[in-house]
Parts: structure tokens; sequence; C-alpha cells
């Protein structure tokens, strides 16, 4: 069985002062007042992102209040200036997808050229919101233990977070979803009590859930992502469709600088001990790898990353089904009597077969009333239909290699899946009121299922 999973997800979203509400973009909003605490009007406030240089600017009102938008996620300093003040600056403010960050800038008499500059507290308080949530940086994602390299396994580290209740959707079935390859535990965790499938999962806002089964379309690699917002109670209103978490994936961009990463990881059964019903060797390999690479094309405009990864996944484990016996293959069903169960209504041993070509019929009812049993059960060559003697003779079947006639036959049953997927996304800065961005994200997850040993081998329990 094979069965081929091909996502391709095109986003483009336009920012600006009156753009809709999205999820993927932060905000920086506070007052900027003097030493007395009263506010300044018309003081240019800015917002710069380290690593692009890219601005954003406005003015305080006349209660002195101010608002950054449609801020992508990142460390900025945010400086405030007023004729009649010293500048000030804080650095090392750090904005996360849908969070609103609150700043309160103070201003000091003195002369513009005198900089006041200090750096921001890193443990911030959301004050603008009564929102319950949680952001997993990409540092967080990269220095996690995480077996299967998932960036949502990091929801089972939440509170009141449980990996083994829900719908069970999101484990090894791979054939089915192409994003769970290589999986050995469910992608989402019931959080609250509530079932796994009621969780929303966007990617830079968008949603990202198959709306039949409820699967996941794609996860990104985790060297692709900056950070993975989760919200798990009070949020706003924008995110009605979901019953539970809301999770929003947001992407990397490119910065001023050229950074890159490439990685493989490998597992494999050479130090694994045997399955305990396994009789050999289960053969297991899982091999992660690939690279990203982001950077500037026009310094403080336009920026690129991309990512790959490929995964190489081979697990075997030891099954059980049920096959004809050699004597069956002959055509000898001996095998089929059961002493322990009543005679049949002819008065023959339980599992009799009887010549189809030997029926007599009643008249009226033209129902059965009888036929001739096979001698010990044995069907003669001569029956045999043309078809049924190749089938035999290339044992298409398997052939037991266990006792009995149910459950007969052990073997070992292979899961293989070869994926690639990718990330590309171009950001560029229009001005300081438009922004608009590009990304292409595809995953190709073909699955198939084999046999790793014949069927048919011999097999001593």
């Amino acid at each position: 069985m094979k069965q081929l999973s091909r996502i391709c997800v095109l986003t483009l979203l336009v920012c600006s002062r009156l753009a809709f509400a999205q999820i993927n973009t932060g905000k920086i909003s506070g007052t900027v007042a003097d030493k007395t605490g009263a506010a300044i009007v018309n003081a240019s406030v800015r917002a710069v992102k380290d690593g692009t240089g890219v601005v954003t600017q406005t003015h305080t009102t006349q209660n002195g209040d101010y608002l950054l938008n449609f801020l992508l996620p990142g460390t900025y300093t945010v400086a405030a200036e007023k004729d009649g003040f010293q500048k000030s600056i804080i650095s090392g403010v750090n904005v996360t997808a849908g969070g609103n960050i609150r700043v309160n800038v103070p201003l000091l008499v003195g002369k513009v050229s005198e900089v006041v500059q200090v750096e921001a507290n890193p443990i911030a308080v959301a004050t603008e919101t009564s929102e319950l949530s949680q952001t997993f940086s990409y540092k967080d994602l990269d220095s996690l233990p995480n077996i299967d390299r998932n960036p949502l396994y990091q929801l089972n580290l939440m509170p009141g977070a449980n990996n083994d209740v829900g719908s069970r959707n999101y484990g090894n079935n791979g054939n089915e979803n192409g994003s769970a390859v290589g999986q050995t535990r469910p992608q989402l965790a019931s959080l609250g009590g509530v079932d796994a499938n009621a969780n929303s999962v966007y990617i830079e806002g968008i949603f990202n859930r198959e709306p039949q089964n409820g699967y996941i379309g794609l996860t990104p690699p985790i060297e692709g992502i900056q950070e993975v917002q989760v919200y798990t109670g009070k949020y706003n209103a924008e995110f009605g469709f979901s019953g539970s978490a809301v999770i929003n994936i947001v992407t990397k961009s490119g910065t001023n600088r050229f950074h890159g990463a490439i990685f493989e990881f490998l597992r494999n059964n050479a130090t694994d001990a045997h399955n305990y019903f396994a009789t050999s060797a289960t053969p297991f390999h899982h091999n992660q790898f690939g690279g990203a690479i982001g950077g500037p094309i026009f310094k403080n405009k336009l920026f690129f990353f991309a990512d790959y990864q490929g995964t190489k996944f081979n697990q075997s484990n030891p099954e059980y089904t049920t096959a004809p016996t050699a004597k069956m293959i002959q055509g000898d069903f001996s095998e089929l009597y059961d002493s322990t169960q009543p005679a049949d209504d002819a008065g023959n041993p339980y599992g009799q077969l009887y010549n189809p070509y030997t029926r007599t019929f009643d008249s009226q009812s033209g129902q059965v009333t009888g036929a001739m049993p096979y001698p010990n059960n044995v069907i003669p060559q001569s029956q045999w239909d043309p078809a049924s003697a190749k089938i035999n003779a290339t044992k298409i079947f398997g052939v037991a290699n266990l006792p009995g006639i149910s459950n007969n036959l052990y073997y070992l049953g292979s899961n293989r899946q070869s994926v690639s997927q990718g990330d590309g996304r171009l950001d560029y800065d229009l001005s300081e009121r438009n922004r608009i961005f590009f990304r292409y994200s595809i995953l190709n997850s073909p699955y198939g299922r084999g046999l790793i040993q014949p069927v048919y081998h011999d097999f001593q329990p």
C-alpha cells in the first residue's frame, strides 16, 4: 500500500495600518511621559527590529499614548524623542506573535542629543490582555529534548497537558496523515481535559487542519520556526473556531546577516534490545537531515529564508496473522476437524467439507438437502480451479509457521516512509507603513507497508 500526501501552502500577507488583525504579528504600546507623569504629546516613537533594521514609527496621542502595530516576532529597540527632552532608548524588547507588550517611556528634560539608554525587563508581564498563553521561542525548540523533532511535542510541557488522551488520530498513521511521518506519539496533546481534536493549529495565522479528519496539514522543521505560540484560555474572539487551545506557528525570516545550519539526526536498532515478542532483530532506522539558510537580498529591505528536512523512516514490528497450513496448500483440510465441537447436522465431524458437485436440492424450496463429504477432508486436485492452483503455487497468502489454524503465521512487518519537506520565505519592507511577505511550504510524504521477511519461512517457536 502506498499513499502520497502532498501539501503546498502559499501565503501572501500585506500589513498596513488599515490591515485586518493577524495573529502572526505583535505590537508594542505604552505611554510617553515626563518625570512628573505628565503626558508628552506628539513625541516620535520608533521601533527598530534587531537583525533587519526594519523601522516602525508613530507619534503619541493627546494622552501621550502610542501604538506600534504589525511587528514581526523578534527583539526590538524602542526609541522616543521630543524637542526639549533627552532621547530615550529601550533595547531588548521581545515581541511575540499575537502579543501586546507595554513599554512606558520616560523622557527627561534636556537636549535631544543627550541619550538615556536602558535595557527592557526580559520577564514581561502581560498587562494589556487577560488571555493565557505560552511562547516557545526558536531557542526553546532547539534546546528542549524532542525525540522526533516535532515542535508540537512541546505542548506536553504545558500545565494540564496529557499526551495519552484524545482522538488518537496523531500516532503512527502516516498513510493518512502525511505530517505524522515517523512520529512515535500523538502530535497534539489534550489540554485541560479537552479532546486533542478541539485544538486549532495555524501557520502564520492560516488554518492548518484538514477539515474532514482534523489531520495537521504540515509542521515546519524546527530550524524554520521563529516561535510557537499556544493560547489556552481567554483568547480573543477571532479564535472562535477553537474548542480548546490555539496553536500558531510563525516561521523564520532572514536578517541583515547570513545565517545557516545543517543537521543530521540518526536513530537505529544497533544499540536497541530485541523486542520481547520477536525471535530476531527488528530493523529500525530513523534519519532526519537537512539545513536552513537566511540572509539579506537588499539590506534593511528585502530578506529571504529557506529550510529543508528529509526523513527516512523504517520501522519493523513482530506481527501475527492467519494463513493456510502446508497441508491446506496441498488440498488437505483435515486440520479443520475439531473433536471438541458437536457433529454437524449430517452427523459428520465438526469442520467437514462437502463436495459441491454432489449437492441435492429440495424440489419445492430449492434449498440444499445434502451432499457427499470429501473423504478425510481432502479436495482432489482434479477439482481445483486453475487460478487457485496458481495462487497455491506462489503461496500468495503465505504458509503457517506456527501450530494451529488461527494466528499461525509470524512475520516482521515494516512501516517505511521517505519524506521531503521545505519552506521558502521572502520579506519585503515597502515602507514604515506597509510590509509584505511570501511563504511557500511543501510536504511530499509517500508511505508504504510491507514485509521484511517472507511469510512462508520456517519458524521454530
